[in-house]
């Protein structure tokens, strides 16, 4: 609620043209002290990397919760969601908040889906490189566009760099709630960056 008055007072609104969303998991437990207790709760998810000659392919386990985060096209957070840590990018935009969207978003290949682009039809466009398998490509119009999803990286970099004044520093002995307060503290102190 304070995040919703902040950003009413600093006038930090959705775009009409363009806007851009991504997710990022926050890790609130190291993973050499993921307990079963953990695992019940369905705080982990797995991570694999790909395979390459030297290493070979690992998995890395994360305990946490994901942040959704919506951009406008002046690269302020607007909006933000806190959520389990195993939903899919694709889910998110089944809340309400989406059809209130008009013009472009940007979106990783994980809000990249057909239900997606038909329930987005008529609303906004929705811009995410294909799947591999998929014969639809991005215009070159469309890919400069997507070229502007820099900024919600460069974000996530500045949130998370431990360098940096409001670096996010979550830990599990906090209930949930304040957790989820310290990540909507630091967008607000990005906001006022």
């Amino acid at each position: 609620v304070l995040f919703q008055y902040m950003n009413r007072d600093l006038n930090i609104t959705q775009s009409p043209f363009l806007n851009i969303i991504d997710s990022t998991l926050i890790q609130t437990v190291e993973s050499q002290n993921i307990t079963q207790k953990h695992w019940k709760k369905n705080t982990v998810t797995i991570r694999s990397t790909k395979s390459n000659t030297h290493t070979g392919a690992y998995k890395r386990y994360i305990c946490g919760f994901k942040v959704f985060v919506h951009l406008n096209r002046k690269g302020r957070v607007y909006r933000a969601h806190v959520s389990p840590i195993n939903i899919p990018d694709n889910e998110i935009t089944k809340n309400p908040c989406f059809y209130q969207l008009r013009g472009v978003l940007l979106g990783d290949r994980g809000f990249n889906s057909k239900e997606i682009r038909k329930r987005s039809s008529g609303l906004y466009r929705l811009i995410s490189p294909p799947h591999i398998k998929e014969k639809h490509v991005l215009t070159p119009q469309e890919q400069r566009l997507y070229k502007l999803r820099w900024q919600i990286e460069t974000m996530f970099q500045r949130l998370k760099n431990e360098y940096k004044e409001f670096k996010l520093k979550i830990s599990n002995r906090y209930s949930k709630s304040i957790q989820h307060g310290e990540v909507f503290l630091a967008l607000i102190k990005y906001n006022m960056s």
